[in-house]
C-alpha cells in the first residue's frame, strides 16, 4: 500500500509591504456625501468651498465695481454697447456653467470654467450696476453680506432640516418668473415692484438656507465646484433683489 505524505503548511511571515490604500481614495470611490466623511474630510471641504466662494465674490466686486467707478465705461454700456456686452457675458455664463458641471471633478480644468463663470457674471453685474446711483449698490451689497453670512451660520448651527423647503421654494421660484415675465408687458406699478422684491428676498434667503445644508449632505467631498457655483449664484440672486429693492425705495 502506497504512503501519501502531504506537504505542510507554510508559517513563513507574510511579507509586510502590503499596498497601501489612502482611506480619501476610497471615500471618494464609494461615493461618500460629505456628511458621512471624517470631520477632517469635512472641514477640508468647508474650508475648500468658502475660499473659493470668497474669491468668486471678490473677484465680482472688482470687476462690478471697476466698471462703476469708470466714466468711460459707464459711458460705453449706457449706450447701445451695454445690450451687446450683456449678451456675451449671458451666453458665456451658461457655456461656463454647463463646462464648470461637466469639469467638476477634472482639474484645472474645472477652475477655469468657474473662473469663466465668475466673470461673465461679474460683467453682467456691472452693465446693471451702471445705470444705478452707487451709493444704493454699495448699501445691497453691504446688507447681502450680512444676510448671506448670517443665514450661513443659522443654517450651519440648526438642527432643523431646510432640504425640506426645496420643493415650496422651487415652485415658488418658477411662478415668480411666470410673473416677472408678465410683468415685462404690464404699466409700472411701484407697490407690486416692493412686493415682487420682497418675496425674491424671501425666496432666496431660504435658498441660502437649503443649499447650505444640501453641499454637506447631498454632494461629495471632491465636488468643491458645484458647491461654490451654488451658493455664488445664492449671493447674486439675493444682492440682486436687494438692490432692486432700495433702487424702487430710492426712487
Amino acid at each position: 500500500m502506497s504512503s501519501y505524505t502531504a506537504t505542510p503548511p507554510s508559517y513563513a511571515t507574510v511579507d509586510s509591504q502590503a499596498p497601501v490604500v489612502d482611506d480619501n481614495d476610497n471615500m471618494f470611490k464609494n461615493s461618500v456625501f460629505v456628511a458621512e466623511s471624517p470631520i477632517s474630510i469635512r472641514q477640508g471641504f468647508i474650508r475648500r468651498v468658502y475660499a473659493l466662494l470668497s474669491a468668486q465674490v471678490l473677484l465680482t466686486t472688482l470687476v462690478a465695481g471697476g466698471m462703476m467707478t469708470s466714466q468711460s465705461t459707464k459711458s460705453f454700456l449706457q449706450s447701445n454697447g451695454g445690450f451687446w456686452v450683456i449678451i456675451a457675458a449671458f451666453i458665456g455664463s451658461f457655456i461656463c456653467l454647463f463646462g464648470a458641471q461637466y469639469t467638476a471633478r477634472r482639474y484645472p480644468y474645472n477652475l477655469m470654467f468657474v473662473s469663466g463663470f465668475t466673470l461673465c457674471e461679474a460683467f453682467t453685474l456691472g452693465c446693471v450696476t451702471c445705470f444705478l446711483d452707487n451709493r444704493v449698490v454699495l448699501q445691497a451689497f453691504m446688507l447681502t453680506s450680512v444676510l448671506f453670512i448670517g443665514l450661513t451660520l443659522f443654517a450651519c448651527q440648526s438642527r432643523y432640516d431646510f432640504l425640506s423647503w426645496y420643493q415650496f421654494l422651487n415652485i415658488t421660484l418658477f411662478v415668480m418668473i411666470g410673473f416677472g415675465f408678465i410683468q415685462m408687458f404690464m404699466p409700472y406699478n411701484h407697490t407690486m415692484e416692493m412686493v415682487y422684491c420682497g418675496a425674491g428676498v424671501l425666496i432666496f434667503s431660504g435658498m441660502v438656507l437649503a443649499d447650505t445644508q444640501a453641499i454637506m449632505r447631498r454632494l461629495h467631498p471632491d465636488e468643491v465646484i458645484l458647491a461654490s457655483i451654488s451658493l455664488y449664484l445664492d449671493f447674486l440672486n439675493l444682492f440682486f433683489f436687494i438692490l432692486r429693492l432700495l433702487q424702487n425705495d430710492d426712487q
